[in-house]
């Protein structure tokens, strides 16, 4: 029983990703970052500034909903830019090319690109904030939010490769997903495993509780596998998935795809 076994691709997506590892940390440094510091500044220190001044009060649901939807659009502005930029530069290594940052051939920051990259994205977004909404209200509708996390799993992909009706791309996605179940869920199986690796180390430092020795000692073995697993781990939570489009597209062209 191999890994191969069960992720379509692994072996062959690890060997490709172990050439551009280092290169995809850029883009993905930028893309965690950027949205945390928009987060920083205008989700927490600004409004709490502004409520220990007594200027605003979040009582009052007036003003949580304009201003929540004021940080998820500063949020959507500084998200995509880096998105885009980091399924670019996977698209450019899975078509041979060389990427660095001094590759003329990729605009790591390409506003025409990032835009379709938004378009692409926002009906998801918009989607899943509307069902949100909803399952407050009604509960099954939480079930369709995670329903449109996963079918939406290629959307940037689709949008990287093939930038034409960008609005479409979310459709695009849950036609490709539908088509091919099975590949879809043994994707989201490796992501999750990653999710888990990744969470593991900060579930044993919780368990150990009030015990300060125990704590000490799961935090000197924890933390150095937690950032391991992080920098080894992370990017392929994006390139696996463009890595087994790639693959499946190659494959559509010549047949059937053999693992969905």
């Amino acid at each position: 029983m191999t890994v191969q076994k069960y992720f379509p691709w692994f072996n062959e997506a690890w060997q490709s990703y172990s050439l551009c590892r280092s290169s995809l940390w850029w883009p993905l440094s930028y893309l965690i970052l950027t949205p945390l510091a928009v987060f920083i500044v205008f989700g927490l220190i600004i409004p709490l500034g502004l409520n220990q001044l007594g200027w605003i009060s979040f009582d009052h649901a007036l003003i949580n909903y304009p201003y929540l939807l004021l940080i998820a659009g500063l949020l959507y502005l500084a998200l995509f830019p880096f998105l885009d930029g980091l399924y670019q530069m996977i698209k450019a290594h899975l078509d041979g090319k060389p990427i660095n940052m001094n590759t003329e051939d990729i605009d790591f920051i390409n506003p025409g690109t990032s835009k379709v990259m938004g378009m692409s994205m926002g009906p998801i977004l918009l989607t899943i904030i509307i069902m949100e909404i909803a399952g407050s209200f009604f509960k099954p509708f939480r079930a369709l939010v995670l329903l449109a996390y996963v079918l939406a799993i290629f959307t940037p992909i689709l949008s990287v490769n093939n930038p034409e009706s960008p609005m479409k791309k979310g459709l695009e996605s849950l036609q490709f997903a539908l088509n091919n179940k099975k590949l879809v869920t043994k994707v989201w199986g490796l992501r999750l495993l990653i999710l888990l690796s990744l969470l593991l180390p900060w579930v044993i430092i919780g368990i150990t509780g009030e015990h300060a020795i125990l704590k000490i000692i799961t935090l000197i073995a924890g933390l150095p596998l937690f950032f391991y697993s992080l920098v080894k781990l992370l990017p392929f939570y994006f390139f696996y998935p463009a890595y087994v489009y790639h693959q499946a597209k190659y494959q559509n062209r010549h047949g059937n795809i053999s693992h969905g």
